[in-house]
């Protein structure tokens, strides 16, 4: 009796071992063919910026990553926006105290509409992850975009990385304009995604130009985040073109 039991515990034992993982490996499969997230969390954490230069070493990631350890992806691998998560993201938007909806930066007329502003971006653009807008005492200031770029993880599975932009304006006039990329950058494919590139994009940007003054006015800052989107967006579009008629 006891040989029997000791066999069964063996069998039951064995048994979860081998339909454990084929459990897992179903469930992942068809998560990644219904467009569901996969959490690796874990496996990637979320680390510092990779500064890519000596200019830009000053800036660090705090802990804020859009990548979140989630994988999205749609039975093609596509990275689509779904009608229905925008539609309830609309709902979600913040409101001033006139009970408006700021959403763009011909709205903005104080620091009370840049705050509800920023805040509103993000779902707005399903592919701008923040906007932060900070002002120094000495009127200096700082617009800090996080944008996602898709990509594929070690060139397998599909992933957003998000790339942080900050337009600082000095106290001597001066406009710098710094742009990060994740530390974990180097594990992902076909991001197409130059700094230098972006940096010079947006420093050139006339509506950048214009507005990153000293003491410059909140809608100035709202519509520095705008051309910091604006410039991105156009810059992944062309990078696409390009890839097609490579």
């Amino acid at each position: 009796m006891k040989k029997i039991l000791q066999i069964g515990t063996s069998i039951a034992v064995l048994s979860a071992l081998v339909v454990v993982p084929i459990i897992s490996h179903a469930q992942i499969k068809t998560n990644f063919v219904t467009g569901s997230n996969v959490n690796i969390d874990g496996a990637l954490g979320t680390g510092d910026y990779n500064s890519g230069s000596s200019t830009n070493s000053t800036l660090t990631s705090e802990s804020n990553l859009d990548l979140n350890g989630n994988i999205e992806a749609d039975a093609r691998g596509d990275f689509e926006s779904d009608a229905d998560s925008q539609s309830e993201s609309n709902t979600m938007l913040k409101i001033n105290s006139s009970g408006v909806a700021i959403t763009s930066a011909s709205q903005v007329n104080s620091d009370e509409d840049l705050e509800v502003f920023s805040s509103n971006v993000s779902s707005e653009n399903n592919l701008v992850s923040d906007v932060q807008i900070e002002s120094e005492n000495d009127g200096t200031s700082e617009v800090e975009v996080m944008y996602k770029h898709a990509g594929r993880l070690f060139g397998i599975f599909p992933i957003m990385v998000t790339t942080k932009t900050v337009v600082e304006t000095k106290a001597d006039g001066e406009v710098e304009v710094k742009s990060q990329r994740p530390w974990y950058s180097f594990l992902v494919s076909g991001e197409s995604y130059s700094q230098s590139e972006v940096e010079s994009r947006i420093k050139n940007n006339s509506t950048v130009k214009a507005n990153a003054t000293v003491n410059a006015s909140a809608s100035a800052k709202a519509q520095i985040a705008e051309a910091i989107i604006a410039e991105m967006e156009a810059y992944m579009e062309t990078r696409a073109q390009a890839s097609v008629n490579n």
